[in-house]
């Protein structure tokens, strides 16, 4: 884990992003959309997994906000949900318990993030 704040990294890289997107904004758009539409209810079952101690949704719900977030080279989420992950799997439910509140950190860090990119990105049909 991790001990160094991730406050001084910015919260995502557009750029890396539309690059592995291959240029496509009206893709990242969606992808933003997606996220702001389906994260708040993943970290609301991870939440619940956590209080609930059931250790294997939390490594897997982390797991699943991960490569969303990897997906905006967002890595300060990226890597709080990483650490996450890998002390679910070890059991130690004391340490996820310290580590929620910097996951739910970096998490309103991230969705603010891509609310403000939101209000710049083309509009897009489903």
């Amino acid at each position: 884990m991790k001990s160094s704040s991730t406050r001084n990294v910015p919260v995502t890289d557009p750029e890396v992003a539309l690059q592995r997107l291959g240029g496509d904004k009206t893709l990242y758009a969606a992808l933003v959309s997606y996220f702001l539409q389906d994260a708040p209810e993943l970290m609301r079952r991870l939440r619940d997994a956590h209080r609930a101690g059931a250790l294997q949704a939390v490594v897997e719900t982390s797991h699943g906000l991960k490569g969303l977030a990897a997906t905006f080279e967002a890595l300060p989420f990226v890597q709080v949900a990483s650490d996450f992950e890998s002390v679910a799997k070890s059991g130690n439910r004391e340490s996820l318990d310290a580590l929620l509140p910097q996951l739910e950190s970096e998490f309103a860090r991230l969705f603010g993030d891509l609310e403000i990119a939101a209000t710049s990105l083309p509009p897009i049909s489903m």
